[in-house]
């Protein structure tokens, strides 16, 4: 017999544990560290801090993350969860595994996200109401000029040009987290990006877009974006697409990093803020 309840803070060595065993690459001291971080984040209201686990009378037996966070949308807010980092013992693999992920985006009203499904368990999150958002990844360079002269602004100056204090504090946040955070100073509002340093081979320093209002942000100022990046080392954007991305020149690879979701569409072209991206990494 088996059951699901949350994962809490006397679980976490017994989280480590399961996470090494089914995600090997990474140590146990890699888990113990991603684990903490989780502790000190803010939950969504009525969402776990950690996720929920499947148990046996000899106790927990795997383990989904699922990161509750609140998130601006065109009609108010809405509630984004990421389900991350899903394992179960081989002992329970097969129904009960998926019973386990289906336990964790059970809740009517939410947005869930998958942004890290391997190709193995793409069927089976889909058999739970979850749909692609997106089919691949975008790395290039923007090459659309903006009309208008745009200029590119670091947090603080995005602040001092009038950003509102919730879009300044969730900047600050992800930047704390190692993030690049700057603002377009648009002619009628400022536009917030955020992005992720990345690494490709061989090595090459790339910054992947994680937010983005509107897609507009990206395609009409993607020559003054990319200009920005490169004065900070980043050769090279990567996107979260379905296709080609207008306005940029570079390569299209479908079937790379597939992005799912299941309930309200959620609002913004890319927000991949309080995510997985930034609490666990790849």
């Amino acid at each position: 017999m088996y059951s699901f309840r949350e994962i809490e803070t006397a679980d976490l060595p017994a989280v480590a544990a399961l996470l090494t065993e089914g995600f090997p690459r990474r140590s146990p001291d890699f888990w113990d560290d991603r684990l903490q971080r989780l502790r000190t984040r803010t939950a969504a209201p009525g969402t776990p801090q950690f996720g929920y686990g499947i148990e046996t009378a000899d106790g927990l037996q795997g383990v989904a993350l699922a990161l509750g966070s609140v998130h601006a949308a065109d009609d108010g807010a809405m509630t984004i969860v990421n389900i991350s980092s899903w394992t179960v013992r081989p002992a329970l693999r097969g129904k009960p595994a998926k019973e386990l992920y289906g336990h964790a985006s059970r809740l009517p009203g939410l947005t869930y996200s998958n942004l890290s499904a391997a190709l193995h368990t793409q069927k089976a999150i889909k058999a739970f109401g979850f749909a692609e958002r997106t089919a691949g990844q975008f790395i290039g360079i923007g090459t659309r000029r903006s009309r208008a002269r745009v200029a590119v602004l670091p947090r603080r100056d995005a602040e001092r040009h009038g950003l509102n204090d919730a879009m300044a504090e969730m900047l600050a946040h992800h930047e704390q987290r190692g993030c690049i955070a700057l603002c377009l100073d648009l002619p009628d509002r400022l536009a917030p990006l955020l992005f992720l340093p990345r690494r490709v081979k061989p090595g090459l320093p790339i910054a992947q877009l994680i937010y983005c209002q509107r897609e507009s942000d990206l395609i009409d100022h993607g020559a003054t974006i990319s200009a920005a990046l490169l004065k900070r080392g980043f050769l090279a954007l990567l996107v979260d697409a379905s296709a080609p991305v207008p306005g940029m020149l570079g390569r299209y690879v479908p079937g790379r990093a597939a992005k799912y979701y299941k309930g309200p569409f959620p609002g913004l072209f890319v927000d991949h803020s309080y995510s997985e991206m930034i609490y666990i990494g790849f």
